[in-house]
């Protein structure tokens, strides 16, 4: 994998900075995903990571392994569940709710 930054030319699309290989971050529609640490390349019967994933100023971090589905799965509700808080908030400082 090459280091460095991708970026699409429209500036509303993802983005992957891959510059610093210990801090791996994605971003998309205000949301932020960074992979603390990196990836280690040895040992791949394991894909250990810690996830810190950020959205409106609020972060959740998660230590998982990705091949295994549980962790996956309980991350993906725990991530879900942030994000509704999330709307949720904005919707009723708008008066929305």
């Amino acid at each position: 994998m090459s280091t460095g930054q991708l970026k699409s030319e429209n500036p509303a699309s993802a983005n992957l900075d891959t510059i610093n290989p210990d801090c791996l971050t994605y971003e998309s529609g205000g949301l932020e995903v960074t992979v603390l640490g990196g990836i280690r390349t040895e040992g791949l019967d394991r894909l250990r990571v810690t996830l810190k994933i950020e959205a409106r100023n609020q972060a959740i971090r998660h230590n998982l392994d990705l091949y295994n589905d549980t962790q996956v799965v309980k991350m993906k509700r725990s991530t879900a569940r942030c994000a509704r808080s999330i709307i949720s908030k904005r919707y009723r400082t708008k008066g929305l709710i």
